[in-house]
């Protein structure tokens, strides 16, 4: 039997997000959300990986490590399957009806 997985798809585009951005603030800006619901997202899921994503610059921005450049495309990839299985869900809910 697998172990679960410690991290979650809100991570991953936090994540995503972060690395598109450059950095947490602009990141937090683009999500509507707090600095520091980005950078506790990310550092958790760092944790969870035990990997370090990013090297953080201060006053320059966020730069991705090479484990961080290979979940930027497995993150991508996940989280499109991620819609394609909602979006499967969703129609599949719409063609189910009846008493």
């Amino acid at each position: 039997m697998t172990s679960p997985v410690g991290f979650t798809l809100v991570q991953l585009r936090y994540f995503l997000i972060a690395a598109e951005c450059g950095s947490m603030t602009a990141a937090s800006a683009e999500l509507h959300i707090a600095q520091s619901a980005v950078s506790a997202a990310i550092h958790n899921l760092e944790g969870d990986l035990r990997a370090q994503l990013f090297i953080r610059r201060r006053g320059r921005g966020l730069v991705l490590t090479p484990a961080g450049e290979r979940l930027q495309h497995q993150a991508r990839q996940l989280l499109a399957r991620a819609r394609e299985v909602a979006g499967e869900r969703a129609a599949a809910g719409r063609s189910c009806r009846g008493r």
